[in-house]
């Protein structure tokens, strides 16, 4: 059994904001995916969300496939934690930026604090 996607988002949310002033990621494994969560400024992939660049309010998922974890399960478990970390209705697909040879492929949601 693994942690539920609210425990985890809670447990996200709640590391890179203290990692914030130290100017890091919340790095986690969770159900198949390595998750990177960052909370403050983004200004390359902020701007690719339409986000000012001088928000400092800005929330940064970037996740990728891990393995050892049925898909389609991961699939929605990754669907939930979405949901529960804030991301805004109309940003929940995410985007991906370039692919790089002999990388996993990443997805990104950029999204302000309080945005619905």
């Amino acid at each position: 059994m693994i942690d539920s996607a609210e425990d985890i988002a809670h447990k996200l949310k709640r590391g890179a904001r203290e990692a914030r002033s130290a100017d890091k990621t919340v790095k986690r494994y969770w159900a198949g995916w390595r998750i990177f969560l960052s909370y403050g400024l983004e200004n390359d992939l902020a701007a690719k969300a339409g986000i000012p660049y001088d928000e400092n309010n800005v929330w940064h998922l970037s996740v990728s496939w891990n393995g050892g974890y049925p898909v389609e399960e991961a699939r929605n478990e990754l669907k939930q934690l979405v949901i529960r970390l804030g991301v805004p209705e109309d940003k929940r697909e995410g985007f991906e930026v370039a692919k790089m040879a002999n990388s996993p492929q990443v997805t990104h949601w950029v999204w302000k604090e309080g945005e619905s």
